[in-house]
């Protein structure tokens, strides 16, 4: 008999087949679910100038700033965006309204929550899978106040390291964050360089002068080549920029809102912050936040317990006595009872907020080698049976 007779050679091809086509198929079958698990991270989150493309903005000492929030998701589809926005409170401050979300496109899930030198907000598309973000996308516009000039170089306004974007496409999970990159946006501001020293005394370089102002109000200016001019001038009241709340101005009693009111002074320094929260309240702030300096970012905590419609306003008081007007400065509250009952004319009507479904849309056809793990484990399972039919007939 020959050592190598035919039946003998098959079965050695069938085994060597064998060999091959399972490790093939542990191979495939742990690409595919790879694949199903790791989300591509694409999105891209942007701060620009409203109206406009470019990241670069410059303006002047007392402008209000629109700054849009983009999203550019990528091959991704968004449908749920968490974001911090940090700014230095000394260049600018938040102003009225605040960050408003795009309604067209987003509601607002959880916050917005403002803190000295930062801004948060969580925005979802709900669960309407139409509408998932697939395109560049304006999801929010927060407005600023210039405080400041800026020196040596721009002040940034970016994104915290605590963003997060999710993504409803079949090949990714609830939980992982598609976010790649984050553009943030530099302001230029120009203007009148100020500085005062712990005494009260206040020196504003101008190109070609120096100017120096004392809290008794005389006011000494260099020029070169020319004799110096002594004037005594009057105070200059200081400013309230914005008035700015936590959340929507309406809500059931007991209604917690916590206030935050910018301003700043040109000609001396900040000694407190009066919150009249228009129910017959009203606390004064003399620490913290900022007073006891040119420039004030100051909170304050208060709850509405009766139903009503109330004038919230901030007013800055200066080291002269000096106080700001209210214009900037002015919220109105609307509380209604636990019944439902509404206060008159309330309004601000309340944002609906929905939860973000994360859910694979139908018309995508899902990614990996299902179809061929399918074949191929077919095809195993069938070589195997043949041979072991074969080795039991040899």
């Amino acid at each position: 008999m020959s050592l190598f007779s035919g039946k003998k050679l098959f079965l050695f091809g069938f085994i060597v087949v064998l060999l091959v086509a399972i490790p093939l198929t542990v191979y495939l079958a742990q690409q595919q679910q790879k694949t199903k698990s790791n989300a591509e991270k694409s999105t891209i989150l942007s701060l620009v100038e409203s109206g406009k493309t470019n990241k670069d903005i410059t303006t002047t000492v007392g402008q209000n700033i629109n700054l849009d929030v983009m999203v550019n998701p990528g091959n991704n589809f968004v449908s749920y965006v968490k974001l911090t926005i940090s700014y230095d409170p000394t260049k600018i401050a938040t102003a009225s309204p605040g960050i408003v979300a795009n309604s067209d496109t987003v509601s607002i899930f959880e916050g917005p929550t403002y803190g000295p030198s930062q801004v948060s907000i969580t925005l979802a598309t709900g669960g309407d899978q139409t509408k998932v973000i697939q395109t560049a996308t304006k999801i929010a516009t927060i407005t600023f106040n210039t405080l400041t000039p800026t020196e040596t170089a721009p002040t940034q306004v970016g994104f915290g390291s605590d963003a997060e974007v999710l993504s409803t496409a079949p090949s990714d999970t609830s939980k992982e964050n598609v976010l790649s990159t984050t553009n943030p946006a530099a302001i230029t501001i120009t203007g009148e360089t100020t500085t005062t020293t712990n005494a009260g005394t206040t020196t504003t370089t101008v190109p070609g002068e120096t100017t120096t102002t004392t809290n008794a109000g005389t006011t000494t200016t260099t020029v070169p080549g020319e004799t110096t001019t002594t004037t005594t001038l009057p105070n200059q009241s200081p400013i309230c920029s914005s008035l700015v709340l936590d959340r929507e101005a309406t809500g059931a009693a007991p209604l917690a809102i916590n206030f935050t009111a910018n301003g700043n002074d040109t000609d001396g320094t900040i000694s407190k912050v009066t919150f009249n929260f228009g129910d017959g309240t009203v606390n004064d702030v003399t620490t913290g936040g900022g007073i006891g300096t040119q420039i004030v970012n100051v909170q304050a905590n208060h709850i509405y317990n009766n139903s009503g419609t109330f004038s919230a306003t901030a007013i800055i008081t200066d080291s002269q006595s000096g106080a700001s007007a209210t214009t900037n400065c002015s919220q109105v509250i609307s509380v209604i009872t636990a019944s439902g009952d509404s206060p008159v004319q309330p309004t601000v009507a309340p944002l609906p907020t929905a939860t973000p479904t994360i859910a694979p849309i139908p018309t995508i056809a899902p990614t990996g080698p299902g179809d061929t793990i399918m074949t191929i484990g077919a095809l195993g399972a069938i070589f195997t049976i043949i041979g072991a039919i074969l080795l039991f007939a040899l």
